[in-house]
């Protein structure tokens, strides 16, 4: 090896420093700008079972309604059979 390629040019290293201000501003800005993006999706998501959730229960709803009016119907239906075969006896 020649004299020339083993001599390294150390005043470009010691301007250059392995953890400058800027490398970890631009470390502490990209990890704020990642928290605030997985808690905005984070909230989208929410959002999106809570509508979901909600037109669950309504339909939830209207079939307890349903069933409960039904059962409720043919309970006076059948009371009001039994009443008939009283008064008739």
């Amino acid at each position: 090896m020649s004299e020339e390629t083993i001599n390294i040019d150390k005043s470009h290293l010691a301007k250059k420093k392995a953890c400058s201000y800027k490398n970890i501003l631009g470390c502490i800005c990209l990890v704020i700008i990642l928290a605030i993006f997985c808690i905005s999706e984070i909230a989208i998501l929410l959002g999106i079972f809570m509508v979901f959730a909600i037109f669950y229960i309504i339909i939830l709803s209207f079939g307890v309604i349903y069933i409960s009016a039904a059962g409720i119907k043919k309970l006076s239906s059948h009371y009001q059979e039994k009443n008939k075969n009283i008064r008739n006896n």
